[in-house]
């Protein structure tokens, strides 16, 4: 999902520069953008990126669209360094600023969104315990005993024969 989101954010942001700078983006040159943007995107896109990582990524795929849209295209001379002046240098600078921003935290919103879900959903079909109810609580005063009286007294439960061979003979006796 992050690789999606970061390339189309690259290919969308990239293509609107362009449309501002007077110059027509076609369809299959966004697709041949998509397609030259996205593996990059998904070598660095397997972890979450830090703000400073997808600024860089933003602005480099900025770069790189920026040439392959004037290539499939027919531009004037002057279109080949708008990139370079100072305007459009910070246009595209907050621009990817701003959309790092918008994306870094979206993601951090989406993580805690789906932190809390994932535990509320578990908390809602959480089964009891199979043990059953606790036992009730011993007064202040009253001790359990040695331990050595507690293994006698286990020991002393267990012994004999089970106890369905026990109930047969009762029954059938």
């Amino acid at each position: 999902m992050r690789v999606t989101a970061v390339t189309a954010t690259v290919v969308v942001l990239s293509a609107i520069a362009h449309l501002v700078g007077g110059a027509p983006v076609d369809a299959s040159t966004l697709v041949a953008g998509s397609l030259i943007v996205l593996p990059s995107v998904f070598v660095v896109s397997r972890r979450r990126l830090s703000f400073r990582t997808l600024s860089l990524l933003l602005l480099s795929g900025q770069v790189v669209l920026h040439h392959v849209f004037t290539a499939a295209g027919r531009h004037h001379e002057a279109e080949a360094i708008s990139l370079w002046s100072p305007g459009m240098a910070g246009a595209h600078l907050v621009a990817t600023g701003i959309t790092a921003m918008w994306l870094t935290r979206g993601e951090r919103l989406l993580w805690a969104v789906w932190s809390w879900l994932s535990r509320a959903v578990a908390a809602a079909i959480r089964l009891p315990s199979p043990a059953g109810p606790a036992s009730p609580p011993r007064p202040r005063g009253q001790r359990r005993g040695s331990r050595a009286r507690r293994g006698l007294v286990s020991a002393a439960s267990r012994r004999g024969p089970p106890w369905i061979v026990s109930f047969r003979a009762a029954v059938s006796g």
